[in-house]
């Protein structure tokens, strides 16, 4: 982790000084280096939801390192996206952005191959964009990104896209008996998909519910117990799988609830669950 810290500081350090035309023109890399990037980027798709953070940042920050020092290709493309991911994840907006649009510009220069650009347009679109450019800008991309994913059998990042499409539409005021019926066709989807992505149902149970307990009647309606999930049972469940992406998810929606019934000090308890884990990069719409 602190070997993690290190590099991090130190291609910040690199890439503020370089300009954005610079990164994006950067030479082609040659083939013999680009079997060596091919192979460090295979790390990069290792999902964090499963635990693995260190590991895909690393893999990132070496990609990205491998082009400044070797030369770029398509996959780094994603990696200026997954870059700009982790910069909103430590703290650095500014960066999220910038690279965000990086990213769109190597989208460009490159021939990119569909699955490498549905994974790029839901990291941009899902992390990146939003923190200068009006959220509801980025709700069709990611729906395109959701539906090329699913045309090439890439599950995850179609998951991914859609995860970020549906919390977006949510946050961008549209009605939410709308939201809701949207992410309860999704939820509803999912249980006839293979059973190894129910973890994609479990990053949207929380929101489902949170969504139904805004439009109510429900009986404790800062508690997420209702027709989408039971809240202790989701707990229970949590420590069967160990699963961390569902209970983030959770966390991230009781807050709304606590402040919009009028539970603050529970709504202060969610701010400092929330301010707790590094992983958790929308948290501004909330805090």
């Amino acid at each position: 982790s602190l070997r993690c810290v290190v590099k991090l500081a130190k291609l910040q350090k690199r890439l503020e000084n370089m300009s954005d035309d610079e990164l994006v023109n950067l030479p082609i890399i040659s083939d013999a280096q680009l079997k060596t990037l091919e192979l460090v980027s295979v790390f990069c798709t290792i999902s964090p939801l499963a635990g693995n953070e260190l590991v895909s940042l690393m893999s990132i920050l070496r990609v990205v390192e491998m082009s400044l020092n070797n030369g770029v290709a398509p996959l780094t493309t994603h990696a200026y996206a997954s870059y700009g991911m982790a910069q909103a994840m430590v703290g650095r907006p500014n960066d999220a952005f910038r690279f965000g649009n990086i990213a769109m510009r190597m989208l460009q220069r490159f021939n990119v191959p569909p699955h490498l650009k549905a994974h790029t347009l839901a990291v941009v679109h899902g992390a990146c964009l939003h923190w200068k450019e009006p959220l509801s800008d980025s709700i069709r991309p990611l729906m395109n990104a959701y539906e090329e994913g699913m045309i090439l059998g890439d599950c995850k990042f179609s998951f991914i896209a859609a995860f970020n499409y549906l919390l977006s539409i949510w946050c961008s005021g549209i009605n939410l008996i709308q939201v809701e019926e949207d992410m309860r066709t999704f939820c509803k989807g999912l249980d006839d998909m293979i059973k190894n992505q129910c973890a994609f149902k479990q990053l949207m149970l929380p929101f489902w519910q949170m969504t139904l307990n805004f439009i109510g009647p429900c009986r404790i309606p800062h508690i997420l117990t209702g027709e989408a999930m039971q809240e202790d049972s989701f707990f229970r469940d949590f420590k069967n799988s160990r699963f961390i992406g569902g209970v983030l998810s959770l966390k991230q929606a009781r807050l709304p609830l606590a402040f919009h019934f009028g539970q603050l000090n529970f709504a202060i308890k969610c701010i400092n669950d929330l301010q707790k884990d590094f992983r958790l990069i929308i948290n501004h719409f909330y805090s």
